[in-house]
């Protein structure tokens, strides 16, 4: 039966059972439960997020160790632009012929360089009014292509201007290379494998290179007998 049904008297009862010491202290423990498993919770969070923060960081070092270290002025550029290629030309083509071509084709200004560590510093015009500038760098250094050929990797960032002119300066340099020096040299041959014209020592015959064609065999002359042709001569 409900409450509102009920009798004033018995109304009052129940009220007051609801109300008595015990369902107080029986409610202030259902509170104090609920505020123990709450804090018990947020400590939870609290130790998981540690946990993940330190791993994050972990994780963080790990990856900067494994970064090569670069020049303090190539890692203060902050490039948000940048062009990477492999020229199949030794380093020591594609260096000159880069310096050469950032001064005197793109008449840039040379700001360091270090042949050594492999970098170009350069600062260059924006082609504004306010005549400001901003700047680039050309990193290069040894490596070899997929065929086995003495290469250089090329990377080139600048921090303005327009954003193909990383990859026009990569075509000019590349260009400028291929003029100077022809075209690249051939793969070198894989490593145990002799030439197809000569066979190693002590190879079967079977698997001896084939001989090429022989000569042609000139046809021998007639034999010369003086002219005479067998008829007889009779004086008359």
């Amino acid at each position: 039966m409900p409450e509102s049904a009920l009798p004033p008297a018995q109304t009052l009862a129940c009220a007051q059972s609801h109300s008595g010491p015990s369902a107080q202290a029986a409610r202030r423990g259902v509170r104090g439960r609920g505020a123990i498993a709450s804090l018990c919770g947020a400590a939870g969070v609290v130790a998981v997020a540690a946990v993940m923060l330190h791993a994050g960081a972990r994780a963080s070092a790990a990856a900067a160790d494994a970064q090569p270290l670069r020049p303090a002025a190539l890692q203060a550029l902050g490039s948000p632009l940048g062009q990477a290629r492999l020229l199949p030309y030794p380093v020591e083509f594609v260096w000159p012929a880069a310096v050469r071509y950032l001064r005197v084709d793109r008449k840039f200004t040379i700001v360091d360089r270090d042949p050594d560590a492999g970098f170009i510093l350069f600062e260059f015009p924006l082609g504004g009014a306010d005549g400001k500038t901003a700047r680039g760098s050309v990193e290069i250094f040894a490596t070899k292509d997929p065929a086995g050929r003495a290469s250089a990797q090329v990377q080139i960032d600048t921090d303005g201007g327009p954003t193909y002119l990383p990859h026009a300066l990569m075509d000019g340099i590349a260009e400028k290379v291929k003029r100077e020096r022809g075209q690249p040299a051939p793969p070198p041959p894989p490593p145990g494998k002799p030439p197809r014209d000569k066979a190693p020592p002590g190879t079967p015959p079977d698997e001896a290179p084939a001989p090429g064609p022989k000569p042609p065999v000139k046809p021998l002359p007639p034999p010369d007998d003086g002219g005479d042709d067998g008829s007889l001569i009779v004086d008359g």
